[in-house]
């Protein structure tokens, strides 16, 4: 039921997947890239639904050759707009049922960054944030910093048993 209402929600269906590719790229490109807000920087401020949060973050890293990837060390433009979105009531997820105050939602790859978590933690259950290793100190220290903003908000590392 919460399915269907979701779907009602999204317009109707593209019949033609060749012609919807073509109009999406003849449409002129947005002057605002998704990029980072500012990489340079060792923390950012952003506000989120009218509340501040200072988000830490690691240049270093970023600028690193770190085998694996770097892009989770810093924060980027469209992680305070997600996070605006997803947390909304009027988000079409919460409208149609399928995220309630008993969800539990899990975020793969959240990076430095516990925005999503903090924003959505009010309005579910459970929040679980993930990433790799090497974004964890960072992770928790912005949960540490910002709790309060994001009631039902902790981290703590989970176990990794993979052989290294």
């Amino acid at each position: 039921m919460a399915l269907d209402a979701l779907i009602s929600k999204l317009g109707d269906e593209i019949e033609d997947p060749e012609e919807e590719t073509f109009l999406l790229f003849s449409q002129e490109i947005p002057s605002q890239n998704l990029g980072f807000i500012d990489p340079t920087a060792s923390a950012v401020e952003v506000v989120v639904h009218d509340r501040e949060y200072t988000i830490h973050q690691s240049p270093t890293v970023l600028s690193s050759s770190r085998a694996g990837g770097t892009t989770g060390a810093v924060l980027w433009k469209i992680n305070p707009i997600f996070a605006s979105f997803i947390s909304s009531p009027s988000n079409p997820l919460f409208s149609s049922g399928i995220l309630s105050p008993s969800s539990s939602v899990l975020e793969l790859g959240c990076g430095i960054s516990p925005l999503n978590g903090l924003a959505l933690a009010p309005h579910v259950s459970h929040v679980l944030l993930t990433d790799q290793p090497y974004v964890q100190r960072l992770v928790s220290r912005n949960i540490s910093e910002n709790h309060g903003k994001g009631e039902h908000t902790r981290a703590r590392p989970l176990r990794d048993d993979r052989p290294s």
